[in-house]
């Protein structure tokens, strides 16, 4: 039986930045989403990590992105 990956989003870089590095390492994780008020942080951080999913709003990144758990 394959087993499925533990959906995450990130919410906030600052800090959250090292939980999303540290998460996109992990096996049996996918860092599906992040989000961050600070666009250009918002996509440095994603284009690093090769995250295609982005929210400016923490709030409406838990509202549609289809996640299991949010740091």
């Amino acid at each position: 039986m394959k087993q499925s990956l533990l959906k995450i989003g990130i919410i906030g870089l600052g800090m959250g930045r090292s939980h999303a590095i540290t998460c996109s390492t992990l096996p049996g994780v996918q860092l599906k989403a992040l989000s961050d008020a600070n666009p250009q942080r918002l996509a440095d951080v994603a284009k690093a990590l090769g995250v295609k999913e982005t929210y400016a709003d923490g709030s409406v990144m838990i509202e549609k992105a289809d996640l299991d758990a949010v740091v």
